[in-house]
């Protein structure tokens, strides 16, 4: 969806990439003036297999757990901007919604449950999601079948992890929690664990539907490819006690910002027992849609490039970075 040739077929898509120069001054250098195959520049190859077998390279590895995110992503993506479309006038320019309908309630939760996920196994975000998820490789599944698998994280044989440690310059024990924390943040539960089928699951249904707090969404489109990719799969522009804020690339013509925040952070001076009276309804959740905002498309686009690893993405060979007003 951020191809250069979008109309090729999907194994000669390709898409230009720009190797961070200078990120203070957002200095890029084109790689490749013929950009490259989007099928070639996927995440480094076993990074999430474990327990590989000396005799015949068999792997058990992540990808089925995976699996379930993946597969709605582009469909939930095309969901989300065709309402925009259709809804045409209703999400017109400087409107905002308390309350939109359930059904795309639940398409904007997916759309993040699923970039959450790209974020959690990015190689390039492992430091910041041991930040966020690391307690969870203290735990252990109770399950034996699932204990199974757990065991040979911690135990398996892998002799491609010294080289990806040194390609992702993190140490060996950062890699193994990363694979345990992950292991559990996306192994469905056992009955009797709790109502949602993963933990995951459990932690978006509290952000989106939790009654302490509140939701906003904003998604900019542009008739233009313009929107940056970055090797981190999110950037965000909140930084800020009590809120979090993450911006995702839906398209190359499109980017989405979700941000949260705890209702005593957003109302600091509201008195104890207003904050602790209030209970957000399930489907409450502040929309925004911008159309062509080149304001917004600076800030997005130069976060990016800011907080990118090593590269940015581009459906353009030269990217748009509009000033700062």
């Amino acid at each position: 969806m951020n191809a250069a040739n979008p109309g090729a077929a999907r194994d000669r898509q390709r898409i230009y990439s720009f190797k961070l120069v200078d990120r203070e001054q957002r200095t890029l250098q084109l790689e490749n003036p013929k950009g490259r195959l989007i099928s070639e520049n996927s995440a480094i190859r076993d990074l999430f297999s474990f327990d590989v077998a000396p005799d015949n390279g068999l792997r058990a590895n992540f990808e089925t757990l995976f699996g379930r995110y993946e597969g709605v992503v582009k469909a939930t993506t095309v969901r989300v901007l065709d309402r925009l479309k259709a809804d045409g006038a209703a999400w017109a320019n400087g409107r905002d919604f308390k309350e939109v309908d359930p059904s795309f309630h639940q398409d904007l939760k997916m759309l993040f449950t699923a970039k959450i996920l790209n974020f959690a196994r990015n190689p390039y975000c492992v430091e910041k999601v041991l930040n966020t998820f690391g307690v969870l490789a203290n735990y252990e599944p109770t399950c034996p079948q699932k204990r199974a698998y757990f065991e040979r994280i911690l135990n398996g044989r892998r002799p491609h992890q010294q080289w990806l440690c040194q390609e992702l310059g993190i140490t060996d024990q950062n890699y193994v929690d990363w694979l345990k924390a992950l292991f559990m943040l996306f192994v469905e539960r056992d009955k009797g664990e709790g109502d949602e089928n993963s933990i995951l699951a459990g932690m978006m249904t509290s952000l989106f539907e939790g009654p302490q707090g509140a939701v906003g969404v904003m998604i900019c489109t542009y008739a233009d490819p313009v929107c940056l990719v970055s090797d981190r799969a999110f950037s965000t522009s909140v930084r800020e006690n009590g809120k979090d804020g993450f911006d995702f690339n839906l398209t190359s013509h499109a980017f989405i910002r979700y941000v949260f925040g705890r209702l005593d952070a957003l109302v600091p001076h509201a008195p104890s027992w207003v904050v602790q009276g209030y209970h957000r309804p399930p489907n409450e959740l502040f929309f925004h849609h911008r159309s062509d905002d080149m304001t917004q498309l600076g800030g997005y686009n130069r976060n990016v490039i800011y907080q990118c690893a090593q590269r940015v993405y581009s459906a353009m060979k030269v990217p748009v970075i509009p000033p700062m007003d």
